[in-house]
């Protein structure tokens, strides 16, 4: 009987609005932007060199952005007060902070990395020429709106709950 509950209640959660909304958006693919769309939208499809201009200049904004936010996050790492973790509580204690700033750039340098080499491998496959340079240059600026989410969620002081 506990079986058939719990079965029938998964099954519920499953069919729920909130699951089929997470479903629908899954849909969604990593090498399709509303960067994208703009740019087509502003050339109109007719000229290349100028969607392909348009494209670039979003992923330099994007670029620019997740700079900006990473920076803005290792600021706060050198200088808030939310950071002053130590390795004790003796009188010869030694700050975390180095450590922190440390694994941080470290994580950056090494999500940078997987992120090109995701985005080449998602557009490795049938997909060629215009269509990939397309894909690639989405996908980069998909991963970095996810990244900057990242970066707003880390490092953050515990809560007090």
């Amino acid at each position: 009987m506990k079986v058939h509950i719990i079965t029938a209640t998964i099954i519920a959660l499953m069919l729920s609005p909130l699951a089929m909304g997470s479903v629908a958006e899954s849909k969604n693919s990593i090498i399709e932007s509303h960067e994208n769309e703009s740019c087509m939208k502003e050339t109109q499809g007719g000229d290349n060199i100028r969607y392909h201009n348009c494209l670039n200049n979003e992923l330099l904004k994007s670029e620019g952005y997740l700079h900006k936010k990473y920076e803005q996050k290792l600021e706060e790492i050198r200088t808030s007060s939310n950071y002053d973790f130590y390795d004790s509580i003796s009188d010869d204690r030694k700050s975390l902070r180095p450590k922190i700033e440390k694994s941080y750039k470290a994580e950056q340098e090494i999500w940078i990395t997987y992120r090109d080499s995701y985005c080449k491998n998602i557009v490795s496959g049938d997909i060629t020429g215009d269509s990939a340079f397309v894909g690639n240059i989405s996908c980069i600026i998909n991963m970095n709106k996810r990244r900057i989410e990242e970066i707003n969620l880390m490092y953050n002081p515990p809560s007090t709950w």
